[in-house]
């Protein structure tokens, strides 16, 4: 998922490290997070807008094009299969999975 945190928290003069202690995550989940190669979970989410006074909207880009891909696929993919949350919360503002029943 795309977003602002990089920038946000260079902007308050805050290290990588520092943010993960405040957030109560590794280093290493900042980094993800900034890279965009981890979506975090709504909790996260809400404790890092919490933390820079802003939105989730202020820091993370929703990406509908993404979304509209993992739920048409969700309609017609017969297989059963799971949603990590990640994908979930993109595409729904909620941190749950999605079970499809084979069938």
């Amino acid at each position: 998922m795309k977003n602002k945190l990089e920038a946000i928290r260079k902007k308050y003069g805050i290290t990588q490290e520092e943010l993960a202690d405040v957030m109560e995550v590794s280093r290493q989940t900042i980094c993800s997070l900034e890279k965009g190669r981890y979506n975090p979970s709504i909790l996260l989410a809400f404790k890092l807008a919490h933390y820079f006074h802003m939105t989730i909207e202020d820091i993370f880009i929703y990406e509908e094009d993404f979304c509209a891909e993992i739920l048409e696929k969700w309609k017609t993919d017969r297989e059963c299969r799971y949603y990590y949350r990640s994908s979930a919360m993109l595409c729904t503002g909620i941190h749950m999975c999605y079970i499809c029943d084979a069938g």
